[in-house]
């Protein structure tokens, strides 16, 4: 089932030469080509290239491959195979790709062959360890479990800042996780690295070593990866003087005749040089050391009045827009280039915060300021968060993608989000009686809602499963060929609210085509995801259900669909009629006959 792709010795010699360059010699992120094994050292047998790829989730450390060409897989044994390393060597580094774990499988990426990130089927777990999917091995645990079940594919992101070292080669500061996102959820935020992973190439730290991939712990699958180096030099501040002035100073002093307070040298920015319960005004200069030139983005924070940023002559930020944080690209030139920053803090009862971060295309971010002035996304407030330590219900605006349309979203006005203290939670769209989306681990974010006047939406923060777009679940067709409707003209349909059980759980109400139906979605009790039983008084003849719609729908057994590009599973309760897969426009969809009025099944993701 599995095939090795080969190439002669003299095609190996020439991408061993220009192998840097074709991985990590690009500003922008270069995709691995996945045609055969060359961006590899010596992969051993277990390593394939192949077309397509489904875990089995009877049965343990199982994945079924399918010819072709796009996907890496491991098809080793537990306890067996080799692991697979890269040609090229890195440094600081942004990797991102998907991968699917088979059932009960283990695997693991190195930095540096080094520092491990685990790859593991957490699916089920409540409380995840440093141990699990995602976490940075035996050093730290993720902020929740973001993973998919087997045989769905995952995504990550991670950013990776390297050791560094002196020139006589010690260690002067640790290797970094800056971040990981796990399924487009942060779950690693500038954890610090002290040591190396068990299992390490070698016992040694190093600026650059190649990137490792474990074999011998499981069956994964990987595709779509893609590097970015971040070989930029970092700038720096240097010769930094200050001067601090007292008083309220809404414009720039004629600093020939101005008497400073203070004066003295610094390392970095630093408001604290300055009596904070005053009003005051502080004017850095010295040499920004920029070691490439390049397009730079600059983000500053000055909190509480007036800023002006100047850089090699250039006015960066202007004094006469006040704004406290405000964001901008600039070519910086390389070099020692005059750097100054006016820092004026005008309004008494505010808190002060000066901070300065540069970032680029191949670059991690750089700050320098007061630890309390990095960037955040809601400034000093923070983000307002909802737990569900119990059933809880919020009603929202919630946006989601439309049906193919780009990245184009539609605003659900009639949003109802379900929290679960199990941790799985959903929303249901009552304009429509449509299931939106299900997603494991944390509740809602509900900023953009309530901080300030709002725009009354709420954000799932955990792994999110989009279910479809808002259209009617229930519809009567001619045919079973027939096109599904876009909207509710002409259905009757009449939303009729919600019920809460005795567990406060609710079951929706609404009526369509004359019928009445209740729409009962729980979670289930080992975790999997969602049950939903749908019941139909007088359902009428051709009244069919549409239970998902995706690029592409593959049934697994006689009760399991795979749904979309292995974004989510279907399961059917053995009492259902057998759904259909047919053919839409853009896909497939998956619809069943509701001749009796019962409907009942499980995603499960």
């Amino acid at each position: 089932m599995f095939s090795k792709r080969s190439f002669n010795s003299f095609w190996w010699i020439r991408f061993c030469l220009i192998i840097s360059s074709l991985w990590f010699g690009e500003a922008h992120a270069q995709t691995v080509s996945l045609s055969d094994l060359r961006f590899f050292k010596n992969p051993g047998n277990n390593w394939r290239i192949v077309g397509g790829v489904t875990a089995d989730l009877s049965k343990h450390n199982e994945l079924k491959a399918k010819p072709g060409e796009g996907i890496l897989v491991n098809a080793s044994e537990v306890g067996s195979g080799t692991h697979l390393e890269t040609v090229a060597e890195h440094g600081d580094l942004e990797l991102e790709l998907d991968y699917m774990m088979a059932l009960g499988s283990n695997s693991g990426i190195y930095f540096q062959g080094r520092y491990e990130i685990q790859l593991l089927d957490s699916w089920l777990i409540r409380k995840v360890s440093e141990n699990d999917n995602g976490s940075i091995y035996g050093r730290q645990a993720g902020r929740q479990n973001a993973s998919r079940a087997a045989g769905l594919w995952q995504h990550m992101k991670v950013r990776f800042r390297a050791p560094r070292f002196d020139p006589n080669g010690k260690k002067t500061e640790n290797a970094r996780v800056v971040s990981l996102y796990l399924n487009e959820v942060l779950i690693h935020d500038n954890v610090e690295l002290p040591w190396q992973t068990a299992g390490a190439v070698q016992p040694n730290e190093v600026a650059k070593g190649s990137l490792l991939i474990q074999g011998d712990h499981g069956r994964v699958a990987f595709r779509n990866i893609s590097f970015k180096l971040l070989d930029t030099p970092s700038p720096s501040l240097a010769h930094l003087h200050y001067a601090v002035y007292k008083g309220q100073n809404t414009k720039i002093p004629d600093f020939r005749v101005a008497k400073a307070q203070s004066e003295g040298n610094q390392t970095s920015l630093f408001s604290g040089i300055a009596d904070r319960s005053n009003n005051f005004l502080i004017r850095y200069t010295g040499t920004l050391e920029v070691g490439e030139a390049a397009k730079y983005d600059l983000f500053l924070v000055a909190d509480g009045g007036f800023s002006r940023l100047t850089i090699d002559g250039k006015e960066i930020f202007d004094w006469d827009n006040p704004n406290w944080r405000q964001s901008r690209s600039a070519e910086l030139p390389a070099g020692a280039l005059p750097f100054e920053l006016i820092y004026s803090k005008v309004n008494q009862d505010d808190q002060p915060a000066l901070g300065l971060t540069i970032s680029g295309a191949r670059l991690l971010p750089t700050f320098t300021g007061d630890t309390w002035a990095v960037a955040g996304r809601y400034e000093q407030e923070g983000p307002v968060y909802i737990d569900a330590p119990a059933p809880l219900v919020i009603r929202s605006f919630m946006d989601v993608p439309e049906r193919n349309a780009g990245d184009k979203t539609h605003r659900a006005t009639h949003a109802v989000s379900v929290g679960d203290p199990a941790g799985i939670h959903y929303t249901y769209d009552m304009d429509f009686g449509t299931l939106l989306q299900s997603w494991r681990g944390d509740f809602l974010e509900a900023t953009p809602m309530w901080r300030g006047r709002g725009n009354g939406s709420s954000l799932p923060r955990g792994v999110l499963s989009r279910l479809g777009t808002p259209g009617l679940t229930l519809c009567r067709l001619k045919t079973s060929a027939s096109p599904w409707p876009s909207d509710t003209t002409g259905t009757g349909y009449a939303p009729g609210g919600y019920s809460l059980d005795a567990q406060d759980q609710p079951t929706f109400w609404y009526e369509v085509l004359g019928a009445a139906v209740s729409d009962a979605i729980r979670p289930v009790s080992t975790g999997e995801g969602v049950h939903r039983e749908i019941t139909v008084q007088n359902p009428g003849a051709d009244l069919y259900a549409l239970l998902a719609s995706g690029s592409v729908i593959e049934q697994l057994d006689d009760l399991t669909y795979l749904i979309g590009d292995s974004q989510y599973y279907i399961k059917m309760d053995s009492s259902v009629p057998k759904p259909l897969i047919r053919s839409s426009s853009g896909g497939q969809e998956l619809i069943v006959p509701l001749d009796e009025g019962k409907l009942s099944y499980s995603i499960w993701f």
